[in-house]
């Protein structure tokens, strides 16, 4: 409501007490949203401060100003050194003219984002400070003026959409009025209330409350909000808002960046420990590594040479058959010991993501206490006694491993690029085990692509093909129409020491030719 119409009714008749008399002596710019205007009568000054920031436009008043000796602009020089004669409200519009000698004023358009000051000669714009608003060239001044029936005959008889008809009191006193049963009284009684509230906009005082934790300025006591100060002078009401509005930016801003800074921390937390549970829930229905060893190592006499695959009778599910896999190069011991050393690998890989959870968990609730705490902060003292600041968070550090790849899951398989040469070398030496499907676009640089294994079952083509996609398009293949990819189980990939980051060894391949796709 510091723009409102009902405002300058006030401060125009408070304006016009001030510096009629008084000259013009400078107008001047050194902020692109913001002009300042002197007026001295020899013996002191009085300044106006337009500040037009999309974010806050407001009109306030200086006792003084000190001007820049660097950019800072004059403005307006044909209106220096004329006298105030009149100061003017153009009825029922948010406008006012400062009236000089010789014809000229300045108009204050306080329009909200499209406000702006005018030069006014004999009632033609001869220059206007914002640039941008061009059209401000063709203002009508006479015509500014407009006419709202205040009589009470045109109020019940349009009292359907008194709101059109009712143009300047805006949102804020719409709001007040609807508080206060607008809507839900018979027409004199609805019609009482409106004199009710004209009485106090046109003469009452001037609040800064504090609505829902925002700081606004209002023309009418609202019970439902804190009231932080009381001002009868309308002057005195604005300098004292704009001050604790701007330190209240400033601690939205600094609240805001906190929150987004906690916020990103938090998800990212979250992100990993559901990867990990996941991950680590994956591994538990799939680790029936130990199992398959013992049944081997129980049924040695079964297992012959050369065998590829047998079926055994579960310990824990008599009657229950379970289909094993054997290399037929190896004998029964060998094949029992490769599925005992892979159950040692998954209970390592599962210690790991059971650490990674049991460590971040605390980690992402102490995050979450903060966000609350920061959330519930209403102003800069409750923000500071929680003692953190955007430069130094070392009271709550969170620590995240960053991953050396992007993951993909496609039809239940994991698919794990690289994102630069050193991580493809982390993700094919430190992320793999020897059953993964390794690949990589032919004869050009690019990432390492893994398909990870899945006990029991052969990748299928479809999961090879896109993977194959992923490796091609995360090459200098990436703008061709197709792309030749190598693919082999990790095993048969190995790097020699002192080769370059990214490069390896390939023993044996297979090539497929696919669509380079994200």
């Amino acid at each position: 409501m510091h723009n409102s119409y009902f405002l300058l009714i006030q401060l125009v008749e408070d304006l016009r007490r001030k510096i009629t008399g008084y000259r013009v002596v400078s107008v001047f710019s050194q902020e692109k949203d913001e002009l300042v205007i002197e007026f001295n009568d020899g013996k002191s000054s009085f300044f106006i401060r337009a500040v037009f920031h999309p974010e806050f436009p407001i009109l306030i008043f200086p006792e003084s100003f000190g001007r820049a000796r660097k950019n800072s602009v004059d403005l307006f020089n044909d209106i220096l050194m004329k006298t105030v004669t009149q100061v003017k409200l153009f009825e029922n519009e948010r406008a006012f003219l400062i009236e000089c000698t010789d014809g000229f004023g300045l108009l204050f358009k306080i329009h909200g984002p499209s406000g702006n000051v005018l030069l006014i000669h004999n009632d033609s714009v001869k220059e206007i400070f914002r640039n941008t608003l061009n059209t401000d060239f063709d203002l009508n001044v006479q015509a500014l003026a407009r006419t709202i029936d205040w009589s009470q005959e045109f109020f019940i008889s349009h009292i359907n959409q008194i709101r059109q008809y009712y143009f300047t009191f805006g949102k804020e006193i719409w709001r007040w009025l609807n508080s206060h049963g607008f809507d839900d009284k018979l027409p004199e009684l609805a019609w009482k209330l409106i004199q009710q509230v004209v009485s106090e906009l046109e003469h009452g005082s001037f609040y800064v409350i504090r609505n829902s934790d925002k700081l606004e300025f209002s023309l009418l006591k609202d019970d439902t909000a804190v009231i932080e100060s009381q001002f009868n002078n309308p002057i005195e009401a604005l300098n004292h808002f704009y001050g604790l509005k701007i330190r209240d930016l400033q601690f939205q801003l600094k609240k805001g960046n906190l929150l987004r800074h906690y916020e990103g921390l938090a998800n990212s937390l979250t992100d990993l420990i559901r990867k990990s549970d996941a991950r680590l829930n994956q591994i538990n229905s799939e680790n029936d590594f130990q199992r398959y060893a013992d049944l081997i190592m129980a049924n040695l006499n079964k297992i012959t040479s050369g065998q590829d695959r047998i079926e055994l009778e579960s310990f824990y599910d008599p009657g229950q058959m379970v289909s094993i896999r054997l290399n037929p190069l190896f004998s029964a011991q060998k094949n029992a010991e490769v599925y005992y050393r892979k159950s040692k690998n998954r209970g390592i890989e599962i210690a790991r993501l059971q650490e990674i959870i049991d460590k971040k968990r605390p980690e992402l609730n102490a995050l979450t206490e903060k966000l609350e705490l920061i959330r519930g902060a209403f102003d800069a003292t409750q923000l500071a006694a929680l003692k953190i600041n955007d430069a130094d968070k070392s009271d709550l550090k969170v620590t995240q491993k960053r991953l050396p790849y992007h993951e993909v899951i496609f039809q239940g398989y994991r698919i794990l690029i690289g994102k630069n040469a050193v991580d493809n070398d982390q993700l094919t030496l430190k992320h793999s085990f020897k059953e993964d499907l390794w690949l990589h676009a032919k004869d050009v640089s690019g990432s390492h692509v893994l398909i990870k294994f899945k006990a029991g079952q052969n990748f299928p083509k479809p999961v090879i093909e896109r993977a194959a996609q992923l490796a091609a398009y995360h090459s200098k293949r990436k703008g061709e129409t197709l792309c030749p990819v190598s693919f082999t189980p990790k095993k048969y990939v190995r790097k020699r020491k002192g080769d370059p980051s990214g490069a390896v060894i390939v023993e044996r391949e297979e090539v497929i030719l696919v669509e380079p796709k994200a």
